[in-house]
């Protein structure tokens, strides 16, 4: 019986150590995975190919190819049919070196950052429409630079590569994210998302158009049934012929009258005066017609692209706002790896942390990062974890540490709760401070009335004779 109880207590003890190895392996496989993930969360995932500052660079030069293309077909040499058919390429080429020089620049960039692109994205490379354009505009620019020069066809492929201008497009999810760029993209952010509401009211306007062109050539441009018009063969108010004709002649020429009409360019010394001196019941609907369009219609598209850039401005600011929320998790998440990393507890202390290891930790660079990139200063670090620990322990749990972080950077209210809430702590504890010294005091005094009385009733007494009650 005996040597039975001690093999089950054997094996219990074995079942335990086992049981316990097993932890310790786990805590560190859990440490490992931490370290892992903070490698990998303090790595950046963005390439350099990627960044803001490399596409800046290659728009630069992308501008700079746009101006010396149009700088050479305004200043650089041009051949004649003839010095085409008699001079060689090697002579064409030595009376255009300077642009030659410049063409080979900007190739050579231009077919590195493709390279570059490559390299780090591999067949993703191909995925995006925008690379599938600039790997076909590079390699037209290689070979109307290297291949075509030297063959006699220079040039043929050069209005291709003012195309690459309509790359800069690709620039604006970069410009969006710089502060000084920021109204730049809203008003294009603005007039982008005002194409789908513009192009309705232009469909409005063109068919408005129609209706009134068919009007006006009936009245106007179009002869009575007798052959007759009341504007050929007289002069109109200026004392001269006027071409009725050529502005209301047919539908399409009378569309693009009401065009010039609705943008007020020449529209009543050249066209409205004329009509209304032969037909004057005209002027009303002259009137009607730039009350409608002029100050009806154009005001509608004024006011949808103030509308959506005002959408725009607003969406910009909950992207930017969720983008800073994103980053808090982020960097919450890091802090709590590195938290978790600077515990040295063991079993039920694990994943708690001593205000020891607190403050050692707050030492720490990373850490020291991580608290400033939330917005908090070690000594509101030090308050707050003080407020975690309300019973005095010196232990407070990593996960509700930064429980209270989150809470303290997640917005104005929480955090204004969270401080306020530190505030009241901080008075409690100087009232129970107070009210400790109240009691000490009122201890001093009632000693105090006790000596007192001790007095009065026994020194007193053998000093005067009486023990001094009528004094008391």
């Amino acid at each position: 019986m005996v040597g039975d109880i001690e093999r089950k207590v054997d094996g219990y003890s074995d079942k335990r150590i086992n049981a316990a190895e097993v932890e310790d392996e786990m805590n560190k496989e859990e440490m490992e995975r931490h370290a892992k993930q903070l490698q990998k969360a303090m790595q950046s995932d963005e390439y350099i190919v990627d960044t803001v500052k490399f596409n800046m660079f290659i728009g630069v030069f992308i501008l700079a190819n746009m101006v010396m293309i149009g700088l050479e077909q305004d200043y650089g040499p041009r051949f004649t049919d003839e010095q085409m058919t008699t001079l060689s390429a090697m002579d064409r080429l030595q009376m255009r070196m300077f642009w030659y020089i410049m063409e080979n620049v900007f190739c050579i960039v231009f077919l590195g950052e493709m390279v570059l692109r490559m390299s780090y994205h591999r067949l993703r490379y191909f995925s995006e429409v925008w690379n599938c354009m600039d790997f076909f505009l590079v390699i037209a620019s290689v070979l109307d630079t290297y291949i075509l020069t030297f063959i006699g066809g220079a040039g043929q492929m050069r209005a291709l590569t003012c195309l690459r201008v309509v790359r800069m497009l690709r620039l604006v999810r970069f410009i969006r994210m710089l502060r000084m760029f920021r109204e730049l993209w809203l008003i294009v952010n603005g007039l982008v998302n005002s194409m789908k509401t513009l192009g309705w009211v232009g469909l409005l306007l063109v068919c408005f158009l129609y209706v009134c062109a068919i009007f006006l050539t009936t009245q106007v441009g179009q002869k009575d049934a007798d052959g007759n018009s009341p504007y050929e063969g007289v002069d109109s108010f200026d004392g001269k012929p006027w071409p009725y004709d050529h502005y209301f002649g047919s539908v399409p020429l009378s569309m693009f009258t009401l065009f010039q009409i609705l943008t007020l360019d020449s529209w009543s010394d050249d066209i409205v005066r004329h009509v209304i001196h032969r037909q004057p019941a005209m002027a009303a609907f002259f009137l009607a017609f730039i009350l409608f369009t002029a100050y009806g219609l154009m005001n509608i598209i004024v006011g949808i692209i103030v509308e959506n850039t005002l959408g725009a401005a607003q969406t910009s600011d909950e992207g930017a706002e969720k983008r800073a929320e994103k980053e808090r998790k982020k960097l919450l998440e890091d802090l709590r790896i590195l938290l978790e990393m600077s515990d040295t507890g063991e079993g039920a202390q694990h994943g708690k942390m001593t205000r020891q290891e607190f403050l050692a930790a707050l030492h720490s660079p990373a850490i020291s990062a991580k608290l400033e990139g939330l917005g908090l200063v070690r000594e509101e670090a030090e308050d707050l974890f003080a407020l975690m620990d309300p019973t005095g322990s010196g232990v407070v749990p990593v996960q509700d540490f930064v429980a209270s972080c989150r809470q303290l950077v997640s917005g104005t209210k929480q955090k204004d709760i969270v401080q306020v809430s530190m505030a009241v702590d901080t008075l409690n504890k100087r009232l129970g401070k107070l009210e400790n010294n109240f009691s000490e005091l009122e201890d001093d005094v009632e000693e105090l009335s006790l000596k007192t009385q001790d007095f009065m009733q026994n020194t007193l007494r053998l000093l005067t004779g009486h023990d001094g009650e009528d004094l008391l």
